[in-house]
């Protein structure tokens, strides 16, 4: 019985099926993963709106005083320090074991991983921003927000502003943008662009 082995030119053909297959599928794949990701950190803010909610119950209303501090709201209303870590900007490597604890992960950090907007009060606009990711694209070209009324969501910088409340959120955007800046000693930290996205009406 005669038996044949593949050609050159068949396994030339086969690696560049499969190379094509893994140029289209790792980029779907690695957003998939950001995505999730995203909508880990989008419960972060979730939790910590939750808690600066619970701290002005308790101070007359008011929120924590300092810019980027978060610091009042532990252990007391924020009792999970792994709200404050952005999984995008802390993604564990796989040959870190064991895995660190989310206090070595914030001691690495030397500061948390979400920007705020100090100088606000839970019967404020309800369309004034309170806290953000530390980039404005850190997520598929957008980041997550939260607002002082507790809502959370992503905002991607290609969605388009529109309604009666665009200018007002784009206001508050810019000033996110000023908070980034002042947090620009941090390595992962850029320049921030002017945004050009869409929030909720």
């Amino acid at each position: 019985m005669n038996r044949r082995g593949f050609t050159f030119i068949e396994l030339v053909s086969v690696w560049a099926i499969i190379a094509v297959l893994a140029a289209i599928l790792f980029p779907v794949f690695s957003k998939a993963s950001e995505k999730a990701r995203q909508c880990s950190c989008l419960q972060n803010l979730h939790n910590i709106g939750a808690a600066m909610r619970m701290y002005a119950a308790d101070n007359y209303g008011h929120f924590p005083p300092v810019n980027n501090d978060f610091t009042p709201l532990l252990p007391r209303y924020l009792p999970d320090r792994a709200a404050l870590i952005c999984p995008t900007l802390h993604r564990l490597k796989p040959f870190e074991y064991p895995p660190p604890t989310p206090d070595q992960l914030l001691a690495r950090a030397s500061h948390y991983d979400y920007v705020y907007q100090a100088g606000r009060a839970d019967d404020d606009n309800p369309q004034e921003l309170l806290a953000s990711d530390v980039l404005n694209d850190l997520h598929n070209t957008g980041a997550n927000y939260l607002w002082v009324d507790g809502r959370t969501k992503w905002i991607g910088q290609n969605t388009r502003l529109e309604g009666p409340t665009a200018a007002y959120l784009l206001q508050n955007m810019q000033a996110m943008d000023q908070l980034r800046i002042l947090r620009s000693g941090r390595a992962y930290i850029k320049a921030p662009e002017p945004p050009n996205a869409g929030g909720p009406e």
